[in-house]
């Protein structure tokens, strides 16, 4: 490391963790719409699968920069023990799980009440992980500067 603090900086991930983290948001916008304003369940639906994809590819471009971080991590010499990648783990399965969820409101599984209720869920679950993950990178701050 040669003290400039470039070492972090050379990719923002702060910026994809929050960007990631959205999802909560999208999920109660989604419920929202459900119940709020009556959209129709293919709306619905529609909504939630773009949410699944849109939120895949934040969590794909949030795994590369903290793999480029990591990389910058060993070849400075810094030991980390690598909670970042169990808790980006933990943080995706918020992405299985809405699959499981849409697939069941596709096929009737879930009542309209159930589904709100599991969105509601999912949004909570969503914020205490992405809470851990961010202040697991706050960690990873604290250690170069």
């Amino acid at each position: 490391m040669n003290g400039d603090n470039d070492m972090i900086y050379d990719v923002d991930l702060e910026s994809k963790i929050t960007d990631a983290w959205s999802i909560s948001n999208d999920l109660i916008l989604i419920l929202q719409a459900f119940s709020d304003y009556q959209k129709d369940k293919s709306v619905i639906i529609c909504m939630l699968d773009g949410v699944i994809a849109l939120n895949d590819m934040k969590f794909t471009l949030l795994l590369s920069d903290y793999e480029k971080i990591k990389k910058e991590l060993e070849e400075n010499g810094i030991e980390y023990d690598n909670q970042f990648q169990s808790l980006y783990e933990n943080c995706y399965q918020i992405i299985n799980d809405t699959k499981i969820v849409s697939k069941n409101f596709k096929e009737n599984i879930l009542t309209d009440d159930e589904f709100a209720n599991v969105l509601i869920g999912l949004q909570t679950l969503s914020d205490m992980k992405f809470n851990e993950l961010f202040n697991e990178f706050s960690k990873i701050l604290k250690m170069n500067f």
